[in-house]
């Protein structure tokens, strides 16, 4: 009669690595004729490995009371692959890692207790979560297969990753505890065409590049990091993302980005959108600002700084000053509309260079202008920048 607690990996390969966490004691069949038992810890896990002589079948069952952790760690050879993983029996259960396992189905019904589920890189064509409302993580990302995911009754989630999958849709209206979410997309995927974060006010990190999204609905205040780029976005509103510390929202169609409302942002790249002007007044702890290839006459960065990289290449700038940025390290202007005199009065803007902590002296591209042959580069040079034309 089977144990009420176990679990059976089945597998072919010639070893089997795993971990376990719990209390008591667990007793694990290796399937060879030989078996052992091993004392949990609900603080450390344990890792519990099998050699064998030849690649076969097999079949190990672990048994015990009280494991509430398994995770089975890939061997990443040729003949490395499990061919199922059932936990319906282990009721206690709270975390179960098998990424990277090429798992095609897994029953996680009975696992009620489930909190961390991580199932990376396996071959899942569907996953139903719906009895597992005590789940806070979940990653599915890299199931190629993977076309819908339902998680109204999963209102406790603060982490889901799904990238790399087939999903058109996403609906997250339950979730609203969410704090990160990383759904990316990229080359020969299905991809989301919408996200609707209202609902979603503790989100702390998003990640959604890569898609056709072309509206994106942001109410967290508390939203620290949004990268956003490769998508189809003609406007992106984050008024009300005042702790957005880090925005990427590079090769859209943004017209306008009012950024006046995000003070602590430190990292900032709108390159390649259709951008007319930008006001960065506001944004005085920036240190990395790209603005490349958008449509800017004008750029004030007087009030930032903290910059320490500037790029704005590829734009119709034809002056600029940088006698407050006392911390730039990494400038590039190429391709803008900077005749000679702008060039050599941006250069005695330019402060006196520092080396960094790689002996490396401060460098300015300046390729693609009017003025870039013409202009005198030893002004930059005796302040002991590097320039690149």
């Amino acid at each position: 009669m089977a144990n009420k607690n176990e679990m059976i990996i089945k597998f072919k390969r010639n070893g089997i690595d795993f971990c376990l966490k719990g209390s008591g004691d667990a007793t694990i069949d290796w399937g060879n004729g030989e078996s052992e038992t091993v004392t949990l810890s609900s603080d450390k896990s344990c890792s519990n490995d099998k050699k064998y002589d030849n690649v076969a079948e097999r079949t190990v069952v672990i048994s015990g009371d009280n494991i509430t952790l398994l995770r089975c760690i890939s061997l990443k050879s040729e003949d490395d692959f499990i061919t199922s993983i059932d936990v319906s029996r282990n009721a206690s259960l709270t975390e179960l890692n098998c990424e990277y396992c090429n798992l095609e189905t897994l029953d996680v019904s009975k696992n009620t207790a489930l909190t961390t589920l991580l199932l990376e890189s396996n071959q899942l064509t569907t996953l139903d979560v719906s009895k597992n409302t005590t789940l806070q993580v979940l990653n599915c990302n890299n199931n190629f297969n993977l076309a819908s995911l339902e998680l109204s009754k999963n209102t406790v989630l603060s982490s889901l990753s799904c990238s790399y999958t087939i999903l058109t849709t996403l609906d997250l209206s339950k979730n609203t505890a969410l704090k990160t979410l990383i759904c990316y997309s990229g080359k020969d995927f299905s991809k989301l065409t919408s996200l609707d974060l209202t609902k979603n006010t503790a989100l702390e990190e998003l990640n959604c590049m890569g898609n056709h999204i072309t509206t994106l609905n942001l109410n967290s205040t508390a939203l620290k990091k949004l990268e956003c780029s490769l998508n189809d976005l003609t406007t992106l509103d984050v008024s009300k993302n005042t702790a957005l510390e880090e925005l990427n929202c590079v090769k859209n169609q943004i017209t306008s980005l009012d950024i006046s409302k995000n003070t602590a942002l430190k990292k900032l790249y709108c390159g390649q959108n259709q951008l007319t002007t930008l006001d960065v007044s506001k944004n005085t702890v920036i240190v990395k600002l790209d603005c490349g290839s958008n449509q800017l006459t004008t750029l004030d960065v007087s009030n930032n700084v903290a910059l320490i990289e500037f790029h704005c290449s590829q734009n119709q700038i034809s002056s600029l000053e940088l006698s407050k940025n006392v911390v730039v390290f990494s400038v590039s202007v190429s391709y803008n509309d900077l005749s000679s005199d702008a060039l050599n009065n941006l250069f005695k803007s330019l402060p006196l260079g520092i080396l960094d902590s790689m002996d490396r002296k401060p460098k300015i591209s300046i390729y693609g202008n009017p003025g870039d042959l013409e202009c005198n580069v030893k002004i930059a040079q005796k302040k002991k920048w590097k320039v690149e034309k």
